[in-house]
C-alpha cells in the first residue's frame, strides 16, 4: 500500500519537492494569493468566513504531511492517522483563539515557525537534513516573516512616498488615477508628487484593484490587497537570490548562511509591505543580474532577451534600475572581445537587445522630455516643507568621515521630527546601515520593547556589511595578483562599486536625509552577501581540494587522491560566520515579532 501511494503521489515526476524546485515562482504566487485571499493582507480583515477557509487549508496541509510521512518516510499508518487528527484538532483550537486575538499576525508567524522547527528537528534527527532542504525551510520562513509584516502593516503604515488613495498625490494617488481614469497621466507629471515615476508598477496595481473590484471586493480591501503583489515580488527576489548564489557555486554552509541573510534581511521584509515601486524594480534588477551570468556562460539568444526585458521593465518601473546595466555591459564587451570569430552573432544579439530594452526603458522619460521639457533622468526635488530634513549645511568632510554619532546617539536616531530624535542623520554610510535594518519608521514612536533585539540586529548587520566589503577587496586583490579574471564575478564587483558611487552622488546632489536610504541601492545587500559566501566557498575549495596527480600504490595500481583536511582556522571562520548569521536572523525575527505583538 505504501509503495502504491508513493508511486501515485510522490514519484520523481510528481514529487512536490521536485515540482517546487522546477516551478518555485509559480508555487510562490499561488501560495501568496491564497494567503491574501483569506486575509486581504490586513490582520483586521480576517473574518469568520476567512477562518473557515484557513481551517480547510490546514486540513489539506495536515493530510499532505501525513501522506508524505507514510509514503516517503515509512511511518506506520496508525501514527500518520494520529498525526492528522491531532493536527486538525490543534488547527481548530488555534483558529478559534486567533479569531478573538488582536495581534493575529504574530501568532500566525509563531505557529508557522514552530511547524518549520519541527520539520527541521525531524530531518536532523533522521539524518536527512541537507543544504537544499535547509534552504527550502529558510525560504518558507522568509515568506512567513514577510507575510507577518504585511499583516500588521497597513497600506498607510511605514510607507515611502505613498500618500493617500483618496488624494491626488503620492504612489497611492498615482495608482488611483490610473484605476479611475483608465489611462496614464496626460499632464506635466512634475506638478504632482511621485507622478514622475515610470508607470509599470502603478499600472499593475491599478489592474489588480480593477480585477478585485469586478468581483465585488470593497475598495479598502482591494487597496490593502495590493500588498499581495509586493509580498510576491519580495518572495521572488529571494528565489532569484538563491539562483544567483548557485550560479557562483555557493554550497554547504556558505550557501545556507548567505540565503539565511537574504531570507531574514529587514530591507526585503519591509519591501514586502511597501506599496511603492521599489521592490518590483529590485526584482527586475536581480533577474537581469541572474540572466547576465547565465548568458555569459551560454551565449544563448533567449538569455539575452530575458536580460533586455528585465532591464527594460525594471527601468519602466523605476529609472534607477539602470545601475545594473554597467556590469552587464562589461560582460557583453568581454564576450565579444574574447570570441571575435563570432562577432556577427554578438552584433545581432546586441542589436536585438537594444531594440527590446531601450524603448521599454526610456519611452516614459522621452515622452515627458518631449511634451513637458523634463530632463531624461528627472527626479523631483524636496519642497519647502521638507527643509527640516536638509543636511546640506554639513561640510563634505563631516558627511563622509564623521562617524561620531554612531557611538553618541542611539542606533535608531534618523529623523528629528519623529519620536523625539536628537538629530538628522547626515552621514550617508551610517544612514545606509540604519535604513537597511529599520527603514525609516520601525522605531519612530512606540516600540521600546524591541530596543535590545534591534541593537543586536544593527551591529550584526554592520559586521556583515564590513565582511562583505572586505571580501570584495580580497577577491579584487586575488584576481590582480593571480591575473585570473572571473568576469561574471568581476561584473558584480563593478556593479557594487558603481552603486555605492551613485548612492553618494545622489546623497550630495539631493542633500536631504530621505535620499540616504538603502532602498535606492538595495541590491548591494545581495552582492555583499554573495561576496562573503563566495569567499568562504573559495577558501574551502582551495584548502581541501585533492592533489592534481593521483599516487601509485605498491603494486602500481592507481590510488585515489585523498582530500586535504580543512585547516582549523578555516573551520573556526566557518563556525564564526554561521554564529553571526544566526544572531542576525534571530534578532531580525525577534524584532519584527515584537512589533507584531506590541
Amino acid at each position: 500500500m505504501c509503495d502504491k501511494v508513493k508511486t501515485l503521489f510522490f514519484d520523481d515526476r510528481k514529487s512536490p519537492v521536485v515540482f517546487l524546485k522546477k516551478h518555485p515562482v509559480l508555487i510562490t504566487f499561488v501560495a501568496v494569493v491564497l494567503l491574501s485571499a483569506v486575509t486581504f493582507c490586513e490582520q483586521n480583515y480576517i473574518s469568520p468566513g476567512n477562518m473557515f477557509f484557513m481551517l480547510a487549508g490546514f486540513v489539506v496541509i495536515s493530510f499532505a504531511v501525513s501522506a508524505l510521512l507514510y509514503a516517503y518516510y515509512g511511518v506506520k499508518n496508525i501514527y500518520c492517522l494520529i498525526f492528522f487528527l491531532f493536527s486538525c484538532a490543534m488547527s481548530y483550537l488555534f483558529l478559534k483563539y486567533l479569531y478573538g486575538a488582536e495581534r493575529k499576525a504574530g501568532y500566525i508567524y509563531i505557529v508557522g515557525i514552530v511547524g518549520l522547527l519541527s520539520v527541521f528537528l525531524y530531518l536532523t534527527l533522521r539524518k536527512k537534513m541537507t543544504a537544499e532542504r535547509f534552504v527550502i525551510l529558510l525560504f518558507i520562513a522568509g515568506v512567513l516573516i514577510r507575510f507577518m509584516y504585511v499583516l500588521y502593516t497597513s497600506r498607510y503604515t511605514r510607507q515611502h512616498d505613498v500618500g493617500n488613495f483618496d488624494a491626488f498625490s503620492g504612489h497611492a494617488g498615482y495608482i488611483h488615477y490610473i484605476y479611475e481614469n483608465g489611462h496614464l497621466p496626460d499632464f506635466d507629471v512634475s506638478t504632482v508628487d511621485q507622478f514622475y515615476h515610470p508607470p509599470l508598477h502603478h499600472i499593475i496595481c491599478a489592474l489588480w484593484w480593477k480585477m478585485l473590484a469586478s468581483i465585488g471586493i470593497a475598495d479598502a480591501y482591494a487597496q490593502s490587497s495590493i500588498q499581495t503583489l509586493t509580498l510576491f515580488y519580495s518572495s521572488v527576489s529571494l528565489i532569484l537570490s538563491y539562483k544567483i548564489f548557485r550560479q557562483f557555486d555557493l554550497k554547504g554552509a556558505a550557501l545556507v548562511a548567505a540565503f539565511a541573510v537574504m531570507a531574514f534581511h529587514p530591507t526585503f521584509i519591509i519591501f514586502a509591505g511597501s506599496i511603492n515601486n521599489d521592490i518590483l524594480s529590485v526584482t527586475f534588477m536581480l533577474l537581469a543580474v541572474l540572466y547576465s551570468i547565465k548568458w555569459y556562460k551560454s551565449r544563448k539568444f533567449g538569455d539575452i532577451m530575458v536580460i533586455a526585458l528585465a532591464v527594460g521593465l525594471g527601468m519602466m518601473t523605476k529609472t534607477s534600475a539602470y545601475m545594473v546595466a554597467f556590469g552587464i555591459g562589461l560582460l557583453f564587451f568581454v564576450a565579444m572581445i574574447k570570441d571575435k570569430a563570432n562577432f556577427k552573432k554578438y552584433l545581432v544579439q546586441f542589436i536585438c537587445f537594444a531594440v527590446v530594452c531601450v524603448p521599454l526603458a526610456l519611452w516614459w522619460n522621452i515622452k515627458n522630455s518631449v511634451l513637458y521639457d523634463l530632463p531624461i533622468a528627472y527626479v523631483q526635488r524636496q519642497g519647502a516643507g521638507a527643509q527640516w530634513q536638509y543636511v546640506g549645511d554639513k561640510s563634505f568632510v563631516e558627511r563622509v568621515f564623521d562617524f561620531s554619532k554612531l557611538f553618541e546617539a542611539p542606533v535608531f536616531d534618523q529623523w528629528t521630527n519623529r519620536g523625539g530624535k536628537v538629530y538628522n542623520e547626515y552621514n550617508p554610510m551610517i544612514s545606509l546601515l540604519k535604513t537597511s535594518v529599520f527603514g525609516e519608521y520601525i522605531h519612530d514612536y512606540s516600540y521600546p520593547s524591541i530596543t535590545f533585539a534591534a541593537n543586536v540586529l544593527f551591529w550584526s548587520n554592520l559586521v556583515l556589511a564590513v565582511l562583505g566589503a572586505a571580501c570584495l577587496v580580497y577577491a579584487a586583490i586575488k584576481m590582480i595578483m593571480r591575473k585570473e579574471w572571473d568576469h561574471s564575478y568581476l561584473s558584480l564587483m563593478i556593479t557594487f562599486v558603481l552603486m555605492m558611487m551613485f548612492y553618494y552622488t545622489f546623497c550630495f546632489a539631493y542633500p536631504h536625509h530621505c535620499t540616504e536610504n538603502i532602498r535606492y541601492v538595495s541590491p548591494v545587500i545581495l552582492l555583499g552577501t554573495l561576496f562573503i559566501g563566495r569567499t568562504l566557498t573559495d577558501l574551502k575549495d582551495e584548502r581541501t581540494s585533492p592533489p592534481v596527480l593521483a599516487e601509485e600504490g605498491e603494486q602500481g595500481e592507481t590510488v585515489a587522491p585523498v582530500a586535504a583536511k580543512q585547516p582549523k582556522w578555516l573551520t573556526v571562520c566557518t563556525y564564526a560566520l554561521c554564529a553571526l548569521v544566526i544572531i542576525f536572523c534571530l534578532s531580525s525575527s525577534t524584532m519584527f515579532l515584537q512589533i507584531a505583538l506590541a
